[in-house]
């Protein structure tokens, strides 16, 4: 409120006339030309008005020697009072002052000194186990967080490293991280980073099949057990919007799974191969689950697919119910299934379509520098044919697979490699080292790995090969 309003106001209550104290309370500030013209008016006419108040105004514009010991004593009083308004104002801004300081010191302190568990799926870590020693390298896959600490804890075989991670700052900007712990128990089992499945018997886990094994359950019937299932298995990433229904009532015990979207008949084969390979999946986390049946419309025309165990067995070659209490067996399955965080599938210059009538690789970025950008070159018979550029996410997708594919049937029978570039965060590019061969037969896939780092120089390989085409 301004102080002409607040003067009014005053005015209004007590009528012509001001309260003494008032008008002394604001002498030091109309001596000093700080109050508005209307506030002058107003002191004047209460001092023209008032024998004492226009005595101490007057004491107080003359040098303290030469008033009387009545009026120094008043301007005492209006000095304190003064001051003391003063001090009050200094004590309070100076409360609010340090408050602001002790909290942005608090929220420094945790996001830059103390920091807090960061997940297992947000750090790409490398395990070495040599006997009872655990090594691990890692680093955050977004470039804002450091690993500032990590701390080991062991129980029956289990070994759990837990990780700190603060925000990047000018005093500590490398993310990566090396650990090293020595394990006092007879043997490792296993070696979980944070709430992942790290590793598992001599076997790497990635980050998916430790997501999808810790959602396993025993009974279909606990609704949101499976919707934890369907969301690691990205269920809606593969076949879109879906609605679920249980027939529990009696076995086999299936769990129904109504597509919203409806299919193109050019995709229909390879809709309803993702379709077998999350069954499969979903039958080896959920006990008792017997079948999974798919109801949905291709080109407007309704259609059923039904999946077994028995199926699922013979459409992987093994029993998926293994997978239950083995996540090897489980990490074995989702690979060969070519399952992944988020399947991402990249035009070319040829629709993939279901598959059947194309060669395509599977890329998958594993590296220990964070990869934004590559460029693949396709060679048949040792010249080039094809090359495309695209980007790499790994703070989105930490899996980072993105599939490309190649419908040119001249393709077929020739001598076939692809060869590869990427660019690392800091806008460099980098050569990867070989040409992968391909497999030039059509319905087939090659999974190519990209690992290592811009110090060690960078290296695709072939992990495996994938047929649509197989019965």
């Amino acid at each position: 409120m301004s102080e002409a309003l607040e003067m009014k106001e005053m005015t209004e209550m007590t009528g012509k006339t001001l309260p003494c104290e008032a008008v002394r309370d604001l002498f030091p500030s109309y001596i000093d030309g700080l109050t508005s013209d209307v506030t002058n008016r107003l002191i004047e006419q209460h001092v023209a008005d008032c024998q004492a108040c226009g005595g101490i105004l007057n004491a107080m514009r003359e040098p303290e020697q030469e008033l009387s010991d009545g009026k120094k004593e008043e301007v005492k009083v209006l000095d304190f009072l003064k001051k003391n308004k003063r001090r009050n104002m200094k004590i309070l801004l100076g409360s609010i002052a340090g408050a602001l300081v002790l909290a942005l010191a608090l929220v420094y302190l945790r996001l830059f000194v103390i920091g807090g568990e960061m997940g297992g799926d947000w750090i790409a870590c490398k395990v070495q186990v040599n006997g009872n020693q655990i090594i691990l390298d890692g680093t955050p896959l977004d470039s804002v967080h450091c690993v500032s600490g990590v701390t080991f804890t062991e129980k029956d075989g289990v070994v759990t490293a837990r990780t700190t991670a603060v925000l990047a700052s000018w005093f500590r900007h490398d993310g990566s991280f090396h650990a090293e712990y020595e394990v006092k128990g007879d043997e490792v089992k296993q070696v979980n980073i944070n709430d992942r499945i790290l590793w598992y018997n001599n076997y790497e886990i990635t980050s998916l099949t430790s997501e999808v094994y810790q959602t396993r359950h025993s009974y279909i019937g606990d609704v949101s057990a499976n919707a934890r299932t369907a969301d690691a298995l990205g269920v809606s990433a593969y076949l879109g919007d879906f609605t679920n229904e249980l027939r529990t009532a009696e076995e086999p015990y299936t769990w129904v799974i109504k597509l919203s979207e409806d299919i193109s008949s050019s995709e229909k084969a390879a809709k309803e191969n993702d379709m077998t390979s999350i069954a499969c999946v979903m039958m080896g986390v959920i006990e008792n689950l017997d079948g999974v049946t798919y109801e949905y419309t291709v080109d407007g025309q309704s259609c059923t697919k039904d999946v077994t165990v028995a199926e699922a067995d013979l459409f992987t070659g093994q029993s998926v119910k293994v997978c239950y209490d083995n996540v090897r067996a489980l990490d074995e399955l989702i690979s060969q299934l070519q399952l992944s965080v988020s399947p991402s599938y990249h035009d070319t210059g040829a629709d993939i379509g279901d598959g059947h009538d194309h060669i395509s690789f599977t890329l998958v970025i594993d590296t220990k520098d964070h990869v934004y950008a590559y460029t693949h070159t396709l060679y048949q018979d040792g010249k080039v044919v094809h090359q495309s550029e695209g980007t790499a996410d790994p703070y989105y997708d930490p899996e980072n697979v993105e599939r490309f594919g190649f419908g040119n049937p001249d393709l077929a029978g020739s001598e076939l490699a692809v060869g590869f570039t990427v660019k690392t965060t800091d806008g460099k590019s980098h050569d990867v080292q070989g040409k992968v061969p391909l497999l030039s037969v059509f319905g087939s896939n090659t999974v190519i790995r990209i690992t290592g780092s811009a110090k060690e120089g960078f290296k695709a390989e072939a992990v495996g090969t994938y047929n649509f085409n197989r019965g």
